[in-house]
């Protein structure tokens, strides 16, 4: 059988002022380690020297670049900036770029304890915190679905109240900037509060913001709007967009095309392609998807909208092999390989398609059981956080010196 050069995965692309080395972008993962601490930054900087070409830092909710009071204590958002700009620094010596993911889950404010805070984990809410939506609904599943616990009622949204959250996407882009991230994310997918505007089956709203999919699609393309332009038109924008709902009455993935073009022109620079979430459905498989459901679940939605868009668009969902991932390029479905737990299983996965050491790729096996995390806080000490690679999470052990404070 003829070698296979990887001349589209390792081929490198620009996506508005940002240069990429090869196609292989690392996904923001449910991983419970708090961005200000030392494990978090070398988990991050040992998967740039592992080759990818760009890591998307784990969402954080607006709220936590803005206040302290979200933080629970001062000084906070003054430590965060620190500890992120030295892992901008760190992954750019490493040889990636880095950008940020950023979301908004439906406790209003957005809060987080020291026991809980982590990139993409909800967070743990103070008693006097609110929860609301576009819509008011009863949260009936045992999943966080944009934060909300089972069986808790949340309220609608003010139209002022919208104006806010948008606003706060706007300065907590800025601070990315400020940072030093090389692009932003906007998290409009896996249920936050993004995703439950655009879909049917959350926003039943009366208002200019909800009822048809021009109403639906509002938030969405004013939350891009206002934040192209706290960031400039030269500030590469990224949205994490839901493919589909996949149920009944759900969104479409013909409403995501339609989505997707009208966010391009709202000033979105490359699209990573995903799926929505919807209360009926199980939320840990949509956002890692199980085995089961086979290699690249979700690119027929990436390379669905890549035929009505010129930006760039990120393939995702249980890529595994590098000949798959070639062919996902080289076939003109995708632009770009977004790899998730691939990265967990083996940081080195970039740099052996480099090298041609492909027998010696350790392959994730798409378990769910330690790595994804969602609302369950961090894993208990010695338990390991990944079966295929015992030193994931404890980077940091080798790479910097032990905190013995706790």
């Amino acid at each position: 059988m003829a070698e296979i050069a990887f001349t589209s995965l390792l081929q490198p692309m620009s996506i508005g002022s940002l240069q990429l080395k090869n196609r292989i972008v690392m996904l923001p993962m449910h991983l419970a380690m708090d961005p200000r601490t030392e494990q978090w930054r070398a988990f991050l900087v040992r998967r740039a020297r592992g080759g990818v070409a760009a890591i998307v830092h784990g969402g954080i909710p607006t709220d936590l670049f803005l206040s302290d009071e979200c933080w629970g204590e001062t000084g906070a958002i003054g430590a965060l900036m620190e500890n992120l700009h030295s892992i901008v620094q760190d992954v750019h010596e490493s040889g990636a770029k880095i950008g940020v993911q950023l979301l908004q889950l439906n406790c209003c404010p957005q809060t987080v304890t020291l026991a809980t805070s982590c990139p993409t984990s909800p967070v743990e809410p103070l008693p006097e915190v609110e929860w609301v939506a576009p819509s008011a609904w009863v949260e009936p599943t045992p999943f966080i679905h944009g934060g909300v616990p089972p069986g808790v009622t949340v309220r609608e949204l003010t139209i002022q109240e919208i104006e806010d959250i948008i606003d706060k996407f706007t300065k907590a882009a800025a601070k990315a900037k400020e940072i030093g991230f090389d692009f932003v994310e906007i998290h409009g997918a896996h249920g936050v509060m993004p995703c439950q505007f655009f879909s049917p089956l959350d926003n039943r709203r009366a208002d200019r913001y909800g009822g048809e999919l021009i109403g639906r699609m509002r938030f969405g393309l004013e939350l891009v709007k206002d934040t192209k332009s706290s960031v400039g038109k030269d500030y590469p924008l990224f949205y994490r967009i839901p493919g589909e709902d996949n149920i009944a009455r759900g969104q479409t993935v013909a409403d995501a095309i339609a989505f997707a073009v009208e966010l391009e022109k709202a000033g979105v620079d490359c699209f990573d392609v995903t799926i929505g979430v919807s209360p009926d459905r199980l939320f840990p498989d949509n956002c890692g998807p199980l085995k089961e459901r086979g290699e690249g679940v979700f690119v027929p939605y990436a390379e669905a909208i890549k035929q009505h868009v010129r930006v760039p668009v990120i393939g995702v969902g249980n890529i595994r092999a590098p000949q798959f991932a070639e062919s996902l390029l080289s076939e003109g479905r995708v632009d770009l390989i977004g790899l998730g737990r691939q990265t967990i299983a083996d940081p080195d996965w970039p740099k052996k398609v480099m090298e041609k050491h492909l027998r010696e790729i350790v392959t994730c096996d798409s378990c769910n059981v330690n790595c994804w995390r969602g609302p369950y806080g961090p894993l208990p000490p010695g338990v390991p956080f990944c079966k295929m690679n015992l030193e994931a999470g404890r980077e940091w052990e080798a790479t910097f010196p032990r905190d013995e404070s706790g």
